[in-house]
């Protein structure tokens, strides 16, 4: 009988992955001799790490199949339409989580990706133009070593990777009696991001 795969185990690993990826990411942009482009990659595939550890938890709670989450696997845009939708429309009734109003087992990732186009257009876009040369009309795009406004463009991204820990650590500690949309974000006073629950 094949053993099935631990994905109490994937949940640690993408975390532990994505962690590494964002410290590398970080460490290229602070050295004067590193490329921006390239550290702000490793921070947006820290990025789709974490969601990545989001889905593996749905899936270790019985919450989607594995042949649901082979299809995140495999898909950029369903990594990146999380974060969109997470702080939304995410809820759990009893032992059953919705997203999007929909049973999670039941979602249709096309639904998703269709809903949210602009954005994840415009996440592979940025990616692509961090590595790649590139045609772009009668000229040719080479990555700039460094990006203007980097500090800025770097926080935003880490700000997402922030968020989306947050969210692992209140589904793992089974703070999500309501819909995800009643948390805010906060900083503490180290500047730490911080999810409460807004009781406003």
């Amino acid at each position: 009988m094949k053993k099935e795969i631990n994905f109490s185990e994937g949940v640690e690993l993408c975390r532990q992955n994505s962690q590494r990826l964002a410290t590398s990411g970080r460490a290229i942009i602070e050295n004067e001799n590193g490329s921006d482009p390239y550290g702000l990659f490793l921070l947006y595939i820290a990025y789709e790490e974490i969601a990545k550890a989001i889905f593996c938890f749905f899936v270790n709670k019985g919450w989607i199949s594995y042949a649901f989450v082979k299809e995140i696997f495999g898909s950029h845009e369903s990594k990146i339409f999380l974060y969109e939708e997470i702080f939304l429309t995410f809820s759990v009734d009893g032992r059953t989580a919705y997203l999007g109003g929909q049973k999670l087992g039941d979602i249709t990732l096309d639904d998703f990706i269709k809903k949210h186009k602009q954005q994840i257009s415009s996440h592979r876009d940025l990616t692509k133009k961090f590595l790649y040369v590139e045609p772009m009309g009668n000229h040719w795009h080479l990555p700039f070593k460094s990006i203007k406004n980097i500090k800025t463009k770097q926080k935003l991204i880490e700000d997402k990777i922030d968020a989306l820990e947050a969210v692992l650590y209140a589904l793992e500690n089974e703070r999500y009696s309501t819909r995800m949309n009643k948390f805010k974000l906060f900083k503490d006073d180290s500047g730490n991001i911080v999810l409460q629950f807004d009781t406003t």
